[in-house]
């Protein structure tokens, strides 16, 4: 008697968002990557050719793993599936399914996406945190202007409470410090030239090691910008390794979003450096 061939278990994740803006808002963000970078993939390494067949690239910087897949369908503002990896560093190959479903609601969107083909529990509950902290993290972006950045640096958390609050390895990589001044203190303001304009605010709130907090009064292009803060949240971790959270708030426009975006990444990781 012949024996069956014994079958790989496989396991999906379901998770759904409420977003309130159009499909067609959201399916243009996702083929900008945003989802991604709201998973926490640098927007320097980012690769993305948003097309059927296309392949796209992503660098994951606070956990050291990359990740990479394929585009296997695209309908515009309804549905976006791609290949993922599951298993980012011991086995780096496209071998699970990702499938994002827009449905319009009145005039929000109900996003569902189905992660397929894990053969690891462990794996599937470490990605529902992901996607799930992903999807928050998109919604506050496009709805109220937040992005939001957590970096782990291999440093004790005096030291890295430190480097940001000298301008010469945080504020002071944005601009030329020797045209400008930074007043780190309770009220002290700053104001850095770079190429294209000048970055100002005052600091509103500091907390040795744990926190700090600044306005920021000037968009990309040097005009004034209200009610835009930027908020520093430090935590230890073990092994002297330590957490930075970055919060900016009040970006009201998509294309304000992602050049801040660009910037803050390409600041944390020269930090990293």
């Amino acid at each position: 008697m012949q024996n069956a061939k014994n079958e790989v278990q496989t396991h999906q994740l379901k998770v759904e968002k409420l977003i309130q803006k159009s499909p067609a808002e959201v399916f243009q963000a996702i083929g900008e990557g945003r989802l991604f970078l709201n998973c926490g993939a640098s927007s320097e390494a980012l690769k993305i050719d948003f097309k059927v067949g296309g392949l796209y690239a992503l660098e994951f910087r606070a956990f050291d793993i990359t990740n990479r897949g394929e585009f296997l369908e695209i309908v515009p503002n309804k549905k976006v599936v791609f290949t993922w990896c599951q298993n980012t560093k011991l086995n780096p190959t496209p071998d699970t399914v990702v499938t994002v479903d827009l449905k319009e609601q009145g005039s929000q969107t109900l996003l569902t996406l189905t992660h397929s083909g894990f053969t690891d529990q462990e794996r599937l509950s470490d990605h529902t945190g992901g996607w799930n902290a992903g999807l928050d993290d998109l919604t506050t972006e496009m709805v109220q202007g937040q992005l939001k950045f957590n970096r782990l640096f291999k440093m004790p958390v005096q030291k890295l409470y430190d480097l940001c609050k000298n301008p010469a390895t945080f504020l002071g990589l944005l601009g030329d410090l020797k045209k400008g001044s930074v007043d780190f203190k309770l009220g002290g303001a700053f104001k850095i030239p770079n190429e294209t304009h000048e970055i100002c605010g005052t600091f509103t709130e500091i907390t040795p090691q744990q926190k700090i907090v600044f306005t920021w009064e000037t968009d990309c292009h040097g005009k004034p910008l209200s009610g835009s803060k930027v908020t520093l949240s430090f935590e230890t971790e073990e092994d002297d390794q330590s957490w930075l959270e970055l919060l900016h708030e009040g970006l009201p426009t998509a294309s304000l979003q992602m050049s801040h975006r660009e910037g803050w990444d390409w600041l944390l990781n020269r930090m990293g450096k």
